[in-house]
């Protein structure tokens, strides 16, 4: 299954264990999503391994920043290249975030040369002025920062997280990858006319949303969406294509081989839009909760 959930995973850092254990490669499949009779569609699942790993690079003399990488990796010809892109979505989508990486090969440069800040051609032994700065740089490198073996590497960096805290980044999470850049992909399939229905009925303000489990309970399947909703159906319907570009969130993800990836970026539109529309809702009763009380109180000035 393209997923895996790695709340229990403990990474160190420079040797020191960060969450009271060592750093572990667990076993991962990646959905491969490619161009098939003038679909995006779910192809494959391809064999990797996974890593939460706790990192530490010196900004200058005096300090160093910490953080977590979410590391996906596979071997030289193990079926993802250097054009590939990595695709990650996390669960549940109360957390609404996703990230994209790039696989790069190992770094033959060195220690020395990393120190030195001589891993990247246009590099020279610079001090970092934030460690924005200093992500930035490592992410523009041709390679992989720390990967020494004959893999090839995709990272999410989660800047900010201490890693001696517990670790806020993790949760479920799905993989998938694609060959060339993943905005190209997301555009394409946000343009197509599936998807494009399901928007134009969205902005109407009524959306059939409600979750199976719901409407089993009673609930209508038909929602009726709030004002910030119907505004946002766009930039939802471009999410909810990401986060199907990660692959299915179940454990019979394989179903999903062959299957248009217009498909499940439906059911996370939909999804997705429920979950906005209650959070509108909830909002509206606390603002109307307000105005009783702020009503309240000029009645009893």
């Amino acid at each position: 299954m393209s997923s895996i959930d790695d709340t229990d995973f403990v990474p160190v850092v420079d040797a020191v264990s960060g969450f009271g254990s060592v750093e572990d490669v667990h076993p991962l499949h990646v959905m491969r999503v490619s161009w098939v009779n003038d679909e995006w569609v779910f192809c494959e699942e391809v064999p990797a391994s996974y890593m939460v790993q706790a990192k530490s690079f010196p900004l200058d003399a005096r300090q160093s920043a910490r953080w977590l990488r979410l590391t996906v990796r596979v071997p030289i010809g193990g079926g993802i290249t250097p054009d590939d892109e990595l695709v990650l979505a996390a669960f549940p989508f109360s957390r609404r975030w996703q990230a994209t990486a790039r696989f790069k090969s190992g770094n033959r440069k060195g220690k020395d040369a990393d120190s030195a800040r001589r891993s990247h051609p246009a590099a020279s032994a610079i001090e970092f002025a934030t460690e924005e700065k200093m992500h930035e740089w490592i992410e523009t490198l041709p390679h992989d920062l720390w990967e020494r073996g004959d893999f090839l590497t995709a990272a999410v960096s989660r800047p900010g997280v201490e890693v001696q805290a517990r670790n806020v980044a993790a949760g479920r999470k799905t993989f998938g990858v694609v060959r060339g850049t993943v905005s190209d992909v997301v555009q394409k399939i946000f343009q197509h006319s599936k998807l494009k229905a399901v928007s134009e009925v969205a902005r109407r303000g009524r959306l059939a949303c409600a979750p199976t489990k719901g409407v089993k309970a009673g609930l209508d399947r038909d929602v009726s969406l709030h004002g910030g909703v119907v505004d946002a159906i766009d930039s939802l319907m471009v999410e909810a294509v990401m986060r199907a570009l990660a692959g299915p969130e179940s454990t019979d993800s394989e179903k999903w081989i062959g299957q248009p990836v217009w498909r499940l970026a439906d059911q996370m539109f939909r999804d997705l839009v429920f979950a906005e529309n209650r959070r509108h809702g909830v909002r509206a009763g606390r603002e109307e909760g307000n105005e009783q009380i702020d009503d309240f109180g000029e009645d009893g000035a």
